[in-house]
């Protein structure tokens, strides 16, 4: 049997930040959020009174301006991040495979 012991001494490549907001729903209302920063409960907010159809709607912008790839990387970012809450109210569900 042979053991190794590893250690990283430093990773290479980009930075991605995590995207821990999660988004609790009572039917089609906001119930609890967790993990946001301020920007993310603001947009929470906003969403939360937009009906059902919208959302869809929305992810497809969205998404086709992610496409473009014309953003700088914070507003690129800041999509991503969208769309993962969006997805959420579509789906109900917080988990996402990047």
């Amino acid at each position: 049997m042979l053991v190794f012991t590893m250690e990283i001494l430093e990773i290479q490549g980009d930075k991605k930040p995590a995207m821990t907001c999660t988004v609790t729903l009572d039917g089609t209302n906001v119930k609890e959020t967790s993990g946001c920063n301020e920007q993310e409960e603001k947009y929470v907010t906003k969403i939360g009174s937009w009906e059902e159809t919208k959302y869809d709607k929305e992810l497809v912008r969205l998404n086709k301006m992610k496409i473009d790839g014309k953003m700088k990387p914070e507003l690129l970012a800041w999509i991503e991040r969208r769309v993962h809450i969006l997805k959420q109210f579509t789906t109900g569900d917080s988990k996402e495979e990047l």
